[in-house]
């Protein structure tokens, strides 16, 4: 069970992240990753800490983005994230799953399996299926899958 500690301010937060991180950013977005912390009963302030630090090595403009292309992901030539296609440590079942189940969010989420654990009710799927109806636990997407501000 989370331990009862006082809530980290967005101040607090932007001390932690390097100058060039916009703070409109977090003053945005940390409300939401602080509520889905909780919701997962994380509340220990060295796992908060660990998290956002997760959050500053994978998206350090703290802010869920979608990965982008690399060598790491993609050959040369190769279609975008095909590198990921046939991870079947990631659970990836083939041709198309790379780019569907790309790292995406703060802290670049990849692959079917880890979809499936972190949106068990399939909220981020395969491009062209359907999102309608698709929520965590509290009715709100979870804060991995946060459209970007507009």
């Amino acid at each position: 069970m989370a331990q009862t500690q006082e809530k980290l301010t967005a101040a607090e937060v932007a001390d932690l992240f390097p100058a060039a991180t916009p703070r409109s950013n977090i003053n945005h977005y940390w409300p939401y990753v602080q509520t889905a912390l909780e919701e997962e009963g994380i509340g220990d302030p060295a796992m908060v800490l660990l998290a956002l630090a997760t959050i500053r090595a994978e998206s350090e403009g703290f802010e869920p983005i979608d990965e982008h292309l690399s060598a790491w992901n993609t050959e040369p030539g190769g279609h975008p994230y095909g590198l990921y296609d046939d991870r079947h440590d990631l659970g990836n079942r083939g041709a198309g799953d790379g780019e569907a189940f790309r790292g995406r969010g703060f802290v670049q989420l990849t692959g079917r399996d880890n979809y499936a654990r972190v949106w068990p009710t399939t909220w981020c799927r395969p491009a062209g299926t359907s999102r309608s109806s698709q929520r965590s636990r509290s009715g709100r997407p979870p804060f991995g899958s946060l459209p970007q501000r507009a």
